[in-house]
């Protein structure tokens, strides 16, 4: 009925989770979903940088867990890993804004963002690496080809 309430998700397993029935399909907007196509977004700005690098810097601080469901979340997985929100900074784009679920989207986009960071540090890596091979050695010869 329209407003019920329910824990149990399709898959049956409850993790928590609360579904309301509703008129609309919660898969088209409007909605929270992600939806990732520009026709559905307003003022997108593109990371830049330095926000790649805070990304990335959060990112790599989240400290994993493993971790069990209390037994109120009826869930059949005896081990799971993830993070612990309290561990992690409120306004984290991986943290759904009710600030006790993991929003997995936002989440996947910080793993890409420190993905592209490193990417770009590996870059830099070979790039020094080629002109460093490219570089006579020299083992301490004077350019006479005295020893110093």
């Amino acid at each position: 009925m329209l407003g019920d309430r329910c824990g149990a998700t399709d898959s049956g397993v409850r993790c928590g989770a609360v579904e309301v029935c509703a008129s609309q399909d919660p898969t088209r907007p409007p909605n929270i979903c992600p939806i990732s196509s520009r026709q559905y977004k307003d003022a997108i700005e593109y990371v830049d940088d330095t926000g790649l690098k805070e990304l990335h810097d959060e990112t790599l601080g989240m400290r994993l867990a493993t971790y069990n469901y209390k037994a109120q979340a009826d869930d059949p997985n005896p081990k799971h890993l993830g993070f612990i929100i309290e561990d992690n900074p409120r306004s984290s784009p991986a943290v759904d804004w009710s600030h006790d679920r993991v929003d997995i989207y936002g989440y996947l986009s910080m793993v890409v963002a420190t993905m592209q960071v490193q990417e770009k540090e590996i870059a830099e890596l070979r790039r020094e690496l080629e002109v460093a091979r490219a570089q006579p050695i020299t083992c301490g010869l004077s350019s006479a080809g005295e020893s110093r």
